[in-house]
């Protein structure tokens, strides 16, 4: 199934999507429940203000990302990055 252009909201349950390529798509506002979303890659992908709860994160990689305003249980992961970098020992 291909949807192109498409501007009104879709609703998806009891579907097996894997594979699926999602281009240059708009999905402010989405929620996923109930999801299992493994092996994902996400590339230029603005996830701004966007909230995780119960999710299992186990095994998940960052790289070249944009932390700022970032929390995890409510501390900044920004002030956990200059704590962590203030223990490490000088070289």
């Amino acid at each position: 199934m291909e949807l192109r252009d498409t501007v009104e909201a879709l609703e998806v349950a009891n579907s097996n999507l894997t594979g699926s390529t999602f281009d240059e798509v708009k999905m402010t506002d989405a929620r996923f429940t109930n999801t299992r979303l493994q092996r994902l890659q996400f590339r230029n992908v603005d996830l701004r203000d966007s909230k995780f709860s119960d999710v299992s994160l186990s095994g998940v990689e960052l790289r070249d990302c944009n932390l700022e305003g970032m929390t995890i249980d409510g501390v900044s992961v920004e002030d956990l990055f200059a704590a962590y970098d203030s223990r490490k020992p000088a070289s």
